[in-house]
């Protein structure tokens, strides 16, 4: 029997002696003695305290179960580790066009990509043309 079965019938016993004892007093048409209220109010405080445990038991498995979802199955990599394999990965993958670094791009339909030099650069969004000598 699992804990969570075990507290289940804990708190439906104290519940079922709790309800005896007033169904008795009820059935005799008169209120319950002391001692049967001291041993209702014993039966309540039995089956509150069984509800907290069996709550605090189904908080700590959900717990469990959200932590087993965030866990990784391999072993977790420092920064450092996971740049260096990244690094890696792109210098060996292989490159369907070489990639050159000298010249600049262009697209044939904006242009090109950098400024061939600062001086001919006009404020952005300006219609500034470089004066020709």
């Amino acid at each position: 029997m699992t804990l969570l079965e075990q507290l289940k019938d804990q708190r439906a016993t104290a519940r079922a002696a709790g309800d005896e004892i007033l169904t008795r007093a009820a059935a005799e048409a008169r209120d319950p003695s002391p001692d049967e209220l001291a041993q209702y109010q014993a039966h309540v405080t039995a089956e509150r305290e069984a509800a907290d445990a069996l709550e605090a038991e189904r908080d700590r498995q959900l717990a469990e179960v959200r932590a087993m979802a965030t866990r990784r199955t391999g072993p977790t990599l420092t920064r450092q580790a996971a740049e260096t394999a990244s690094a890696f990965a792109r210098r060996s993958s292989p490159r369907t066009r070489p990639r050159s670094r000298s010249t600049p791009s262009s697209s044939p339909t904006t242009g090109p990509t950098t400024c061939p030099s600062r001086s001919m650069a006009g404020p952005v969004g300006s219609a500034f043309t470089p004066e020709t000598p």
